[in-house]
């Protein structure tokens, strides 16, 4: 999969991208958080699995939008 620079790659839920297809795997994978079993991910001429684990915190924090789907994560004071 290549995206052009500066370019957003919508993906979505539909007929051709069913459910348990690997969406979210794919995106977390983009974004540094899983770790492939098999290939690389490039993303601005850089290996992300060659960096360390702080170089790719640092690339996803200025680099990658990244929004989390899970509502839990947050705390809630209700």
């Amino acid at each position: 999969m290549e995206a052009p620079e500066g370019e957003s790659s919508p993906l979505s839920a539909c007929r051709e991208i069913r459910q348990r297809s690997g969406k979210s795997t794919l995106l977390r994978m983009l974004g540094g958080l899983d770790i492939p079993s098999g290939g690389q991910v490039i993303a601005e001429a850089k290996f992300l699995f060659d960096m360390e684990e702080e170089e790719r915190i640092v690339f996803r924090r200025r680099r990658i939008g990244f929004e989390f789907q899970q509502f839990n994560m947050f705390y809630n004071r209700l």
